[in-house]
């Protein structure tokens, strides 16, 4: 029988571990290399928040967990510096980083040690995602949430806030702002049902280390197998949702609106979308050369 995973820093390289006595673990995502893409999820922090939750679940000296993020931001979202080729046909990385984008929501549900998420600064995209995986969230004044993905990549939101978000907010005004793209500040966000509580900015791990201390403290058991209980009912409902969603995520990446959203970022343009795919394309290129 092989020993449990415990939770050790040196497998960690873009996320800081703290593990206090009480048995709460402090993670903060600390990759700052830029100020453009403050602990944005790069190929490295996505594996390391995706073995997350093994490591938590067996970890004997953790009973709850906080993550967080360094500086002002808790995370822009993924690194919007181009990984594919401009053809925009999919690579093994980036299927990669699906199936791990896929096995994270499912591996986070499963995790029945309660974990927070303090929020400052933007939380969006994958780091939205993050922050309303965790069982209570306490947002800053100065967080706002949001998914980018249309506007700013011209794909899917797939990453799962089109599961999140509906289960949280109601579709309606899920469908509202991941359409649009626009973000929700904080106290928008506690209005309707985002996060749990809101305070100032510099009271914010203060707080979340106070409730994480409080259930630390509990009966194990009893909250581990309650907040179990709960994931079921929402595990039934991601479960019909994130499958999909990942896959048309998949498709539309492989559109011409995906590559020229990337082109438009990097030259501080507005995108002109069109709609077409690979296949579209190449059939009207085909159309236009048998009628010229």
């Amino acid at each position: 029988m092989r020993k449990p995973i415990t939770l050790e820093q040196s497998d960690f390289e873009h996320i800081q571990v703290e593990k206090r006595p009480n048995g709460v673990a402090v993670l903060t995502f600390k990759r700052t290399d830029r100020d453009d893409r403050v602990n944005s999820f790069d190929d490295v922090l996505t594996r390391e928040i995706a073995q997350l939750p093994t490591a938590l679940q067996e970890d004997p000296e953790v009973r709850c967990a906080i993550i967080t993020g360094s500086g002002e931001n808790f995370s822009v979202g993924g690194d919007m510096r181009p990984t594919r080729t401009v053809t925009g046909i999919r690579s093994t990385r980036y299927d990669l980083h699906m199936v791990e984008s896929l096995s994270l929501i499912r591996d986070y549900l499963n995790l029945d040690k309660p974990v927070l998420s303090a929020v400052k600064g933007y939380a969006l995209g994958m780091g939205c995602t993050v922050a309303l995986l965790a069982d209570i969230v306490i947002a800053g004044t100065s967080a706002q949430f949001g998914d980018p993905h249309i506007w700013n990549a011209g794909i899917t939101a797939g990453d799962g806030n089109s599961a999140l978000w509906p289960l949280l907010v109601g579709p309606q005004r899920a469908k509202y702002y991941l359409l649009t793209g626009e973000f929700v500040p904080a106290e928008e966000a506690h209005r309707i049902g985002l996060v749990h509580r809101v305070v100032a900015d510099e009271d914010v791990m203060t707080e979340t280390l106070r409730i994480a201390d409080r259930l630390a403290a509990g009966p194990p058991l009893a909250i581990r197998s309650t907040k179990a209980s709960i994931q079921r009912y929402v595990n039934l409902i991601v479960e019909a949702v994130q499958p999909f969603s990942v896959a048309v995520e998949g498709f539309v990446f492989n559109t011409d609106d995906h590559i020229e959203a990337l082109a438009a970022w990097r030259e501080k343009r507005p995108p002109e979308f069109t709609g077409l795919d690979a296949l579209a394309r190449s059939t009207a290129e085909g159309k236009r050369a048998a009628d010229s």
